[in-house]
């Protein structure tokens, strides 16, 4: 997830404003790259990045019931995205008896209300108030309660992968190794970012730093290395969920949902679960307008759908 334009020299170390923070980021991964009115890709059809050639959803699926993590990226706000999510949700689950969900939207401590969700045993609106939903995420959570209801009505098991947002703020003003052990939520060190994820988080960072005085560098330096390792660390909390969920003894399919910012180029949450799990996942990114059609070549995702909204 990653955020609005926000003035960063005075959100970085100010607990006050964090979800400005965290809502700059969301829009990074979601906004990364400038929009491009072009069609990449028609509506509702499907493109192999890796050949640039059309592809049918039947063979899409045929390929994708062969893995055990499938990853559904997400322009937050897009409803075409979120109808997308339920159909792709609903035909592999009339094919894997033992699918579960892991979703980027609710932190750990959401769990025991998620569980309490799929039994049956809360309202929309009590689930709501209990998740914490609107304190915690950004977005209306009308955009996902369909994948939600799906989810209950067929007692499908749903992870939240997140953490506190109390985490991302202590880490954002002193850094991940000033943490103590206790307060990790049982997170391990991310590992360091790509290169072209560094470069990407760069370019976003300066559209929304303004410039610096030369003798405001050094500060400049320090800002943007807490915002990379808040990045990181969300990614990480997606990863090491993933992996979690992975491994449970009767080893079910996960089908993950979260910002495709987070999944293209095989970076973000896909480069950290890459340092602690050797499974292969198919990547599912949706299309949006906001997106280059450059980007559509060799490694941005398994498949790409036509999610214009």
């Amino acid at each position: 997830m990653i955020f609005t334009s926000v003035k960063m020299n005075r959100l970085i170390f100010s607990k006050s404003r964090l979800v400005l923070l965290l809502l700059l980021m969301s829009l990074i991964i979601n906004t990364s790259i400038a929009q491009d009115n072009h069609t990449c890709i028609e509506p509702k059809t499907w493109l192999i990045p890796a050949s640039g050639h059309a592809v049918d959803k039947n063979s899409v699926l045929n390929d994708v019931l062969k893995h055990r993590l499938i990853m559904l990226g997400e322009h937050h706000q897009n409803t075409e995205h979120h109808s997308w999510h339920l159909d792709m949700i609903s035909d592999i689950d009339m094919q894997k008896e033992n699918m579960e969900l892991a979703i980027e939207m609710l932190p750990r401590s959401a769990q025991p209300v998620l569980d309490q969700w799929v039994s049956g045993k809360l309202s929309e609106a009590e689930f709501i108030q209990k998740s914490n939903w609107n304190h915690y995420w950004f977005y209306d959570v009308e955009l996902y309660l369909p994948v939600l209801r799906y989810a209950k009505e067929k007692g499908i098991k749903i992870h939240a992968l997140n953490v506190e947002r109390s985490l991302f703020s202590a880490v954002s003003e002193q850094g991940w190794e000033k943490i103590p052990d206790a307060k990790r939520e049982g997170l391990s060190k991310p590992v360091a970012g790509t290169k072209p994820y560094l470069i990407q988080l760069a370019k976003s960072f300066r559209r929304h730093q303004p410039m610096a005085h030369k003798e405001l560098k050094k500060e400049v330096g320090e800002k943007f290395a807490r915002f990379v390792e808040v990045q990181l660390l969300w990614d990480r909390a997606m990863a090491e969920g993933i992996n979690k969920a992975l491994n449970q003894p009767h080893k079910p399919v996960v089908v993950s949902i979260m910002g495709s910012g987070h999944m293209m180029n095989g970076n973000g949450a896909i480069h950290q679960l890459a340092a602690i799990n050797d499974l292969t996942p198919v990547t599912l990114i949706p299309w949006d307008d906001h997106l280059k059609c450059d980007n559509l070549k060799p490694g941005f995702a398994t498949y790409v759908y036509g999610g214009q909204g």
